[in-house]
């Protein structure tokens, strides 16, 4: 061996020696935190439900493991730090040990998991302070830190601590709906409406997953519809969806206002476009909807099959509706020749077949429903429906037996229903 490589050699040892344990250090690591995700998968932390001790402890020792074998990984100590907050929330709801008297002051063992938790979220900002979440987190840690009354530390400088991990996480990642609902939520806690208001738009702009639970934020925070509309911003989307939750509420005037707000701001999104056909369908204004339907047609190219579909078949719903039946299967057969799959337009084109006394595609029709698609859920849902339809049809036909055989299945799933043993025994007559 040359004297030049003896020197390179001893010096990649250690090199490799330390590479080594490193690798080994990462294994256990991995394997530390597969046996928290194992242990949580099997049993999740919820804070409405006490954990059992023996599995918590497990929890929060595999995550010890997992980030001292893995000094630079932010994620076990993010986990932990949500992990402690679970336990102090837990904590906080079902107390343990004697019960504590109102001058004793917040209970010390909420605080130590809070702090712990706190410790933890520092720890994995200091691998990674890009982390949105982890922010969040340590906002939460904070904010709940605050009503225990940490020492030596005033309420003002824990207030601007809340603030700046909020207003990190925002930054972060500006544009994530889950995150900013959660936010927009904990500004709404904190008072701050405007925040809240920026947040929720965001939300709401991104995907409408979380809008019943925005709105029942707000709904309990609010004192009109009409500030709720102030919170919401000018998404036409929005201002649709807002709408539909004040109609089923019955604050009729002040859904319209929503409707019409959306409609004026000339949305060109499907979704919001059928939203507003759909309302104009509920208050009856049909001539409305079919004009915004023919409008939404001339962009044909715009839309999925699926979607030309959907217009065909709210354009024969409003024919039905006004009493023009012919029209309104020539709508539905369309839709269905676009897209046959949604069952509830194969039940509706059947009521049409049956106003016109067309009982035979009638029958059929609903017949294809029970036959074909009997696991389908719309017709696993509406079976009392399909039976009954199918029932009028045949005895329509004066097929009296078929007719028989459809109202005594009905029967089974109506016992009891006064009208329907009528029924049954006026058809019994007839055989």
């Amino acid at each position: 061996m040359s004297r030049s490589r003896f020197p390179i050699l001893v010096l990649g040892i250690p090199g490799l020696l330390a590479y080594a344990l490193l690798v080994v250090a990462q294994a256990r690591g991995g394997v530390a935190l597969a046996e928290f995700k194992r242990l949580e998968k099997a049993d999740p932390s919820d804070s409405m439900r006490p954990a059992d001790p023996g599995v918590a402890r497990r929890k929060f020792d595999s995550l010890a493991r997992a980030a001292r074998f893995g000094p630079t990984d932010p994620d076990p100590p993010f986990r932990s730090a949500l992990l402690h907050l679970t336990a102090a929330e837990t904590r906080s709801f079902f107390p343990q040990g004697p019960p504590r008297a109102l001058g004793d002051g917040p209970d010390p063992a909420v605080a130590s998991l809070l702090q712990a938790g706190l410790r933890s979220a520092r720890r994995s900002l200091a691998r990674n302070p890009g982390a949105a979440e982890t922010h969040f987190a340590a906002a939460l840690l904070i904010q709940n830190l605050a009503g225990t009354g940490v020492p030596d530390v005033d309420e003002t400088t824990l207030a601007k601590a809340v603030d700046y991990h909020l207003e990190s996480s925002d930054r972060l990642d500006p544009r994530k709906p889950s995150l900013h609902y959660r936010l927009g939520s904990f500004w709404m806690a904190l008072g701050e409406r405007e925040n809240a208001r920026r947040a929720f738009s965001v939300s709401l702009a991104g995907d409408y997953d979380h809008i019943n639970d925005i709105f029942a934020t707000l709904w309990s925070s609010v004192e009109d519809p009409e500030e709720m509309g102030e919170l919401i911003g000018s998404e036409p989307r929005a201002r649709v969806l807002l709408g539909e939750f004040l109609f089923r509420r019955g604050y009729l005037e002040a859904a319209r206002t929503e409707y019409e707000k959306a409609l004026a701001a000339s949305p060109s999104d499907f979704e919001t476009n059928l939203g507003l056909v759909q309302y104009f369908i509920r208050a009856k204004e049909f001539d409305r909807a079919l004009r915004l339907i023919d409008q939404m047609v001339k962009r044909g190219r715009d839309w999925m099959p699926y979607q030309r579909a959907a217009l065909e078949y709210h354009r024969g719903r409003i024919l039905y509706l006004t009493g023009r039946y012919d029209t309104a299967i020539a709508s539905y057969r369309r839709s269905l020749e676009i897209d046959d799959s949604p069952d509830h337009v194969h039940h509706e084109l059947a009521l049409a077949y049956l106003k016109v006394g067309e009982t035979a595609r009638a029958v059929a029709r609903w017949r294809y429903l029970l036959d074909s698609r009997a696991g389908s859920p719309y017709v696993q849902k509406n079976l009392r429906v399909l039976y009954r339809g199918l029932a009028s049809a045949y005895e329509a036909r004066q097929e009296y037996h078929q007719a028989l055989e459809e109202y005594l299945r009905l029967a089974e799933l109506e016992p009891g229903d006064v009208a329907l043993s009528r029924k049954i025994a006026e058809i019994s007559r007839k055989l």
